[in-house]
């Protein structure tokens, strides 16, 4: 799925993954889970526009995200995805 949204809050560390809660112009929110292992931090801040690349998870009908957002593939991510920032591809 792909999804053009803002940052709502500053990306968060959480070990091997950046946390970015974005919303779109709908008031849709996912949490985009970026694993950092696999590809490179995103410089994003709160109010900056991205469009996420990934797969569509969803934990509980009030949670749900976006992972696989990384060039290399593995097991659990078959196809690869990627974070757009200001014209730069983080993957």
């Amino acid at each position: 799925m792909t999804f053009h949204a803002t940052l709502e809050s500053e990306p968060v560390q959480a070990g091997t993954h950046e946390h970015l809660m974005v919303a779109d112009t709908q008031g849709d929110r996912l949490e985009v889970d970026h694993n950092t292992g696999l590809a490179t931090w995103v410089p994003a801040h709160r109010g900056d526009t991205v469009i996420v690349h990934g797969q569509l998870y969803i934990d509980s009908p009030d949670r749900a995200g976006i992972h696989c957002t990384h060039a290399r593939t593995s097991s659990g991510c078959p196809l690869p995805g990627w974070i757009e920032l200001s014209g730069q591809y983080y993957e």
